[in-house]
Formats: structure tokens, sequence, C-alpha cells
């Protein structure tokens, strides 16, 4: 990402840092929302395992985090791809085969 302590930024560094926060708050989004769901869920749709999808928004979390996804940049179009691939295609279908979100069950709770 570009550096927060940066004043002498133009109108387009502006544009730029918030497509690139964008790209790194989606693919954070992407990643917790793929990891609550069911990897019987990802069997039934049949487009990858949660482990395939866990890595593919991680690293690309990962690489937004590091400022190696930019707007510009092979990555952050790689990136940009991967999160809309799964906002639009993949996570629809996981939430149709029933939600497949894990519940987690505390002691005593029912």
């Amino acid at each position: 990402m570009i550096a927060f302590g940066a004043s002498h930024l133009s109108a387009i560094g502006y544009v730029f840092f918030v497509v690139d926060l964008a790209i790194f708050v989606g693919a954070l989004v992407a990643f917790v929302d793929s990891g609550i769901r069911a990897p019987a869920a990802y069997v039934v749709v049949g487009r990858g395992t949660k482990g395939l999808w866990m890595g593919i928004l991680g690293a690309a979390a990962l690489l937004a985090a590091i400022g190696w996804a930019g707007v510009l940049s092979i990555f952050g179009i790689a990136s940009m791809v991967a999160i809309l691939v799964y906002f639009v295609d993949q996570r629809p279908k996981l939430r149709a085969t029933g939600g497949g979100v894990i519940r987690l069950r505390w002691p005593g709770r029912r």
C-alpha cells in the first residue's frame, strides 16, 4: 500500500490509495468468509476445495498487505480477479448449498 504519512500525494495518488485499500479489505473479507464456510459446501459446489480458495484469497490479502497488489501491477489485477470471482461466483453458490457456515458451539450453550 502507499505510505500512510505521505502528504505529497496527488489526486490520482489518493484514488490509487483508496483502490489499494479496497483490494486489501475485499481480500480480507473474502478470506474470512471463505474460512467460515464448511468444507463440504465446497465439494457440493465443485469449483475447488476450501484449501484452494483459502490459499488464493490469503495470497491476495498478503500481496495487498505488503503493497505488491497495486492497482496497476499484475498482482493487483490477479488479486482483484480472485476477489471478484469469489464474491460473484463462488460465494453465492456456497450460500445456496444451505449456508455452509461452520457454527461454533460453546460449552454449556445450546
